[in-house]
């Protein structure tokens, strides 16, 4: 919701339990929050009002049946998954999704894979749209050469070489 442009795009961000650490960070960059509590009364009327709904969950197998009854009573225009995890499990709901989105061509690749032996394999759906990253603000999180050197020595590895990985900087 970040990049979209707000002058062609109105984008609500909807947490169906509770709100999180990131409720502040996206309501500064002047994106509605609206939190459920897991009222999911609420939805038809925010629902009515959606062109596109844009779910992000593990894959199928977590297509929640209270929520996709309410989506399937009020399907708005578009229904995209975002499917961080490539998990599938055959649910009549699935049919509901537009697009299935995969962040990596290696977890789409695995899905397709997993998948061959099934009728409908639903590659005309299947899509790879890789979570962005902002290098710049991971890379604020560095450490400077006065810290690592102080940890390096607090741990007793001042003589060894660290390398590290980050799969989501949060």
């Amino acid at each position: 919701s970040k990049y979209l442009n707000k002058d062609i795009f109105h984008v609500t961000v909807v947490s169906l339990l509770k709100g999180g650490e990131r409720v502040r960070l996206i309501e500064e960059q002047g994106t509605e929050v609206i939190i459920l509590n897991g009222d999911f009364t609420k939805l038809p009327i925010l629902l009515k009002k959606t062109d596109v709904f844009h779910w992000h969950g593990s894959g199928a197998c977590s297509l929640d049946i209270e929520l996709f009854s309410v989506i399937k009573a009020n399907k708005p225009k578009l229904v995209i998954q975002t499917n961080v995890f490539g998990a599938f499990a055959n649910s009549p709901f699935y049919n509901l999704i537009d697009y299935d989105l995969y962040i990596s061509k290696m977890i789409l690749i695995r899905r397709m894979e997993q998948d061959r032996k099934l009728k409908d394999n639903f590659g005309y759906k299947r899509k790879v749209l890789p979570y962005p990253v902002e290098t710049d603000h991971i890379n604020s999180f560095l450490p400077t050469d006065q810290q690592l050197a102080k940890f390096k020595e607090e741990n007793k590895l001042r003589q060894y070489f660290i390398a590290g990985r980050i799969g989501r900087a949060d």
